[in-house]
């Protein structure tokens, strides 16, 4: 195991408000009585921080009010999940945490507004934040505040994962947090973040890093590896076809993801390491690629990716025509040997025919 926001079903929940002063958010689902929670508040129109329910303590996260005040929260099994004192536009994301310190707080980097806003190159760059430990929590908190009525969801950062999004709106004015995150190997300088707004209605926007302490760390060394197994040749169509995957470092159990990235389409389903698929029914020989991506369950930034081609067959006698054999001119009916040039002639047909002849059985049965 390892230090990490859960982000499975019943981990994680999301509250938003259009306008008032109180936010009220619900405990997730699979939150026990001993696990630690993080909160992460939103108001866009205050100038101060909400004010946190009975059994949550604030971090010592930004208080910039620039383009509202973000909070972070932490608690373990709290009696309240509501929060006062907001203005405007408020969001609110709960997520349940594993192996985290139990004084969690590492560092936070600088508030920093969003760049570029209002152009299809809108984008948060966080700064970045100093790390003391090896292993910490790295978090990305970030607002996207746009126009139009329909909010703009971020891009998530190179190397992060996503954690949660909410999102709330009065008229035409939308406001979008999101938190993403990232277990961070090395001690030292973390170096900035980017979420990219993904669109050009942003009129304003805001975020930062900041890191939380671990407990649990994995073993050094462990690098995470997966092996899709060799490439596989002169596959039947309509065959069966099984992807079986070893995952190898990190931290276990892991999760295995498969996704095609070129050649025709066909579906897999997963079984624990195993992907199975049906080799398409084809007109002519074709190669499909898988890229096979392994992930520590309980960390889905640490991952590693290896691929596999898959060379399916064409249905028998489903390719094209064999091509016509050329016609050769006759001898002349006195037996005299034909002159060289046509002789030459000849030749350069039958070797047309034979490369027209390979064609065609590289189309149906593959190279």
């Amino acid at each position: 195991m390892a230090g990490a926001l859960l982000v499975a079903s019943g981990d994680v929940t999301t509250a938003s408000a259009p306008s008032g002063a109180t936010i009220t958010g619900v405990k997730p689902a699979n939150a026990t009585t001993t696990d630690r929670l993080i909160a992460f508040a939103f108001t866009r129109t205050g100038t101060v921080a909400h004010t946190g329910p009975t059994g949550w303590t604030q971090l010592p996260t930004p208080t910039d009010s620039t383009v509202g005040v973000i909070s972070v929260w932490t608690a373990v099994n709290p009696s309240s999940y509501q929060w006062t004192g907001g203005s405007g536009r408020q969001t609110l994301i709960i997520a349940r945490a594993q192996d985290l310190a139990s004084s969690p707080f590492g560092a936070a980097g600088a508030y920093a507004t969003a760049a570029n806003v209002g152009t299809a190159d809108a984008r948060q760059v966080m700064p970045t934040v100093d790390l003391a430990d090896t292993y910490e929590l790295l978090l990305a908190v970030a607002i996207n505040n746009s126009t139009g009525g329909s909010p703009t969801p971020f891009v998530t950062p190179d190397s992060m994962s996503p954690v949660g999004a909410v999102s709330t709106n009065t008229g035409g004015s939308d406001t979008t947090m999101a938190v993403y995150q990232q277990l961070v190997p090395t001690a030292g300088a973390s170096g900035s973040r980017t979420a990219a707004h993904g669109g050009t209605n942003t009129g304003s926007g805001a975020g930062y890093l900041f890191s939380l302490r671990t407990v649990n760390k994995p073993t050094a060394g462990t690098v995470l590896s997966v092996d899709a197994g060799p490439d596989r040749t002169g596959i039947p169509a309509g065959s069966s076809v099984t992807i079986d995957c070893t995952g190898a470092g990190g931290v276990t159990p892991y999760v295995f993801v498969a996704t095609q990235t070129s050649g025709p389409t066909a579906s897999t389903t997963r079984n624990g390491n195993k992907f199975t698929l049906t080799a398409p029914s084809l007109s002519s020989a074709s190669t499909l690629t898988y890229q096979i991506r392994v992930m520590d369950s309980s960390n889905p930034q640490q991952s590693a990716v290896d691929t596999i081609n898959l060379n399916v067959l064409a249905v028998p006698g489903s390719g094209p025509a064999l091509p016509a054999f050329p016609a050769v001119p006759t001898v002349p009916s006195r037996g005299r040997p034909r002159d060289l040039a046509q002789m030459d002639a000849d030749a350069t047909q039958l070797t047309a025919y034979a490369a027209l002849v390979k064609s065609y059985v590289d189309g149906v049965v593959g190279t």
